[in-house]
């Protein structure tokens, strides 16, 4: 069983069940000004119960604090004990996000 990570209609990144529900767990605990753009991010998860993390139909404000968030994760990870497939997944995660139109 796998987790999606839906960044646009081009890019679907699938984690292994563990591995998205820590990342879920991680957007889960951010506060501040990103917590409604991650609920949004959470919905399917949360709500629809689909295993799923959703970014595809943010805004360009909603999408540059959801990339925020992640590049959070990815830092502090880096100085953490989880695994270097999960660290390397962030990092390309966060590449991609970057990519994307409305990042720029």
């Amino acid at each position: 069983m796998a987790g999606s990570i839906i960044i646009n209609k081009q890019s679907v990144h699938d984690l292994r069940t563990i591995d998205f529900m820590w990342l879920a767990e991680e957007l889960r605990s951010e506060k501040g000004k990103a917590a409604a753009v991650l609920a949004k991010v959470l919905w399917p998860l949360d709500e629809g119960g689909m295993d799923m993390l959703q970014a595809d139909d943010l805004d360009e404000v909603e999408f540059k604090l959801f990339a925020q968030t992640v590049r959070n994760i990815c830092n502090s990870s880096a100085s953490t004990d989880i695994d270097s497939g999960m660290s390397q997944f962030l990092v390309l995660l966060l590449q991609d996000i970057e990519e994307d139109a409305r990042y720029l």
